[in-house]
């Protein structure tokens, strides 16, 4: 039980990601054609992406990052 300690506390620091089906439409507006949902994430209140193993923000057409 106490081997699995490090896991527990480390899941406790990772924020929630959003419910692809409840994503806002300004996120899903802005997302690449070929990056689904599923691969949208939270950091720090403001939605990213993953895209091949690298992390993005996901930007308005202005360029500023979309946040809750």
């Amino acid at each position: 039980m106490f081997r699995f300690a490090p896991l527990i506390l480390l899941a406790a620091c990772v924020e929630a990601g959003p419910n692809p089906a409840a994503l806002p439409a300004a996120v899903e507006a802005n997302l690449p054609a070929d990056v689904s949902a599923q691969a949208v994430g939270l950091q720090g209140g403001c939605y990213i992406y993953d895209y091949e193993g690298d992390v993005f923000p996901v930007t308005d057409a202005s360029g500023r990052q979309i946040c809750r």
